[in-house]
């Protein structure tokens, strides 16, 4: 039987061409409900909410949409949305080529606000950052010269905002400029690897660190070790195959580098109280 892979969406479909693209929910939920099955992207996705109900699942996490918040998936995240008509706010899509900042400071900025999947946003606070959506929705139909450097100045001022929100909140760890680069390096290569290589001794080496050190810096920054967030990343993408793909539990295993499935089922009922195959029949 042929794997199957979980449905990814690309920005370079026929009703969506180019790297970058805003819709404005007001006319796309008029008169209807939008629902989006279990899936993935290969891009940036923000859904701008300012009005409206409906649900939204991203990684599993489950949030209730309500007015005033932004939701940011990075590429490869897999969500689920469910829209009521009449929700108001935009949905905006890019490419990493797209939008990519490039100087330290900004980079970081980027990769911080990233790592949160959604922001509820008092009144005010709200309601500067859609004025920059409605900026960039005006820049990207009327297509004036320039506009899309204009559009990019309105992405870097909008990832300003997200990150004064997380800093007002005190949502961000206290680690210094050194301690972010390390996390922020750990969690690509673990991203990439995590299926081929499952020893804290190698992300180590790749950071020119010792397993002590990175294990030191982790549990200063986020009270856990790199075992953990291996762990951790291996669950979640049993749990994308599982519930997003119809691939025997074999095959599941060894796309995440488990030659032996039964082990594989064990560490997956260690971590989440469930076989891969009850965990599917319960959530899927």
């Amino acid at each position: 039987m042929k794997t199957q892979n979980i449905k990814i969406r690309s920005i370079r479909e026929p009703h969506n061409p180019g790297n970058f693209s805003i819709q404005n929910l007001t006319f796309l939920l008029k008169d209807k409900n939008m629902f989006e099955s279990i899936h993935r992207h290969d891009f940036f996705y923000m859904l701008v909410i300012k009005s409206g109900e409906g649900k939204h699942q991203i990684d599993f996490e489950n949030f209730n949409i309500s007015k005033n918040s932004i939701f940011i998936l990075k590429p490869g995240q897999v969500h689920e949305l469910y829209l009521e008509k009449g929700t108001q706010g935009f949905l905006v899509c890019f490419e990493t080529d797209f939008y990519q900042p490039q100087d330290i400071q900004t980079k970081k900025l980027f990769q911080t606000v990233n790592r949160v999947n959604h922001f509820s946003i008092p009144n005010q606070g709200f309601e500067n950052i859609l004025q920059h959506f409605n900026n960039i929705y005006h820049e990207y139909t009327s297509k004036q010269k320039l506009f899309k450097q204009s559009i990019l100045s309105y992405l870097n001022l909008i990832y300003i905002e997200l990150f004064r929100v997380l800093k007002k909140d005190n949502s961000l760890k206290n680690y210094n400029t050194y301690e972010g680069e390390v996390l922020e390096k750990l969690f690509q290569l673990i991203e990439r690897h995590v299926s081929n290589e499952k020893q804290v001794g190698f992300y180590a080496q790749s950071l020119n660190l010792t397993v002590f050190q990175l294990n030191s810096i982790l549990k200063k920054t986020l009270g856990r070790t790199c075992l953990q967030l291996l762990n951790e990343q291996l669950i979640l993408e049993s749990k994308r195959n599982l519930l997003a793909t119809t691939n025997q539990i074999k095959e599941i295993a060894y796309h995440l580098g488990y030659e032996d499935a039964s082990y594989f089922s064990r560490f997956f009922k260690k971590h989440t109280g469930y076989t891969p195959d009850d965990f599917r029949q319960t959530y899927q």
